[in-house]
């Protein structure tokens, strides 16, 4: 039993952690964690499941379970709105949101992204009008958010140096701003570059621009933009051969996030430009450097709002079916590409 003393009844029950920067969300659950107490008791009290796959009764069974030796137990939902279809379900979660005890910390993953909608940013998700966004509204007090959004590009070259110096070496700033260009926001990707970058030198000097130049491999973004263009110019065959191209240097996986990347920013941008807003208003509101946000509505020009929604829905449905195994990746995407460019 767990010394009643020990359990603090004005912490949150529930924490929703949601966004997508993987690398912000990692390192809160690993603070969490932490929280619970040593290693060896946290090993004892922290549990992680997933909402794809775990059963509702497994969920409340965990939910309520007593701690061990500490104050609190820590149940980690990733993935934690799957599965949650129709309004039946979406009452029975709530429920058991609202049965979490004091002596367990419930924390609900979300992988999320913000984008424009009707002229204001807003999470794709778990927006102003969702379900549970107004659960959490209305449990204020039992409920802490915690959003973790990819790093704006301008900020991305000290976000680098920071980390950086948090790992004991140093970026000089035409490293940072090299590397924050080649890679873009992903903070998950720039943090194993930081750490191949330091490894090579040791941590004996700064890194620097020719040290970049040399080991990091760039995010063929150019690519990326020539291949979607053929698309909207229904040509298939230039298309299918810059994905080819994309998937000789890059695991499918990768290529996939970063085609989903492209026409999110592109549903984002057309809303911007919808609104009379230009280059620099997109810049600011989709968070992209300014050469690239002209390149995007050039590119967003190309495609009516209807297309895109409809190509990011077809996105979604792709995602579901590689992830089952229904079709290999590389295979799925040029079939994608092919049925666009027509």
């Amino acid at each position: 039993m767990p010394n009643e003393q020990s359990v603090n009844h004005a912490k949150p029950s529930v924490y929703i952690v949601h966004g997508d920067d993987q690398q912000a969300i990692a390192r809160t659950l690993e603070d969490l964690t932490k929280k619970v107490g040593k290693p060896e008791l946290a090993a004892l009290n922290v549990v992680r499941l997933d909402g794809r796959s775990v059963r509702r009764e497994e969920f409340a069974n965990n939910i309520h379970l007593l701690p061990f030796s500490v104050g609190r137990r820590l149940v980690i939902l990733t993935h934690a709105l799957a599965g949650i279809n129709n309004q039946a379900q979406q009452e029975s979660f709530l429920k058991l949101l609202e049965s979490v005890p004091p002596t367990t910390a419930l924390v609900l993953v979300i992988l999320d992204s913000q984008r424009i909608i009707k002229g204001t940013l807003d999470w794709e998700v778990l927006n102003q009008k969702h379900w549970l966004r107004k659960w959490m509204k209305a449990h204020d007090k039992r409920v802490h958010e915690e959003a973790c959004s990819k790093p704006a590009m301008r900020v991305m070259p000290s976000w680098i140096q920071e980390q950086a110096k948090e790992q004991g070496g140093i970026f000089n700033g035409a490293a940072a701003v090299e590397l924050a260009n080649l890679i873009g926001n992903d903070t998950l990707l720039a943090s194993q570059e930081i750490i191949k970058l330091l490894t090579y030198v040791n941590n004996e000097r700064a890194v620097t621009l020719q040290d970049v130049r040399a080991l990091s491999s760039q995010v063929p973004r150019e690519n990326i933009f020539g291949m979607v263009d053929a698309m909207a110019l229904g040509d298939g065959k230039t298309a299918v051969r810059l994905l080819k191209t994309l998937l000789e240097n890059q695991r499918p996986t990768s290529i996939f996030a970063m085609i989903v990347r492209q026409f999110r920013l592109l549903m984002s941008t057309k809303e911007v430009i919808q609104e009379g807003g230009g280059s620099e208003q997109v810049s600011r509101e989709v968070r992209v450097m300014p050469f690239l946000a002209k390149k995007l509505i050039q590119q967003a020009r190309r495609f009516t709002i209807e297309q895109l929604e409809d190509i990011y829905q077809q996105l979604y449905e792709l995602d579901g079916s590689m992830k089952v195994g229904k079709m290999p990746p590389d295979l799925a995407m040029e079939i994608f590409v092919l049925e666009l460019a027509v």
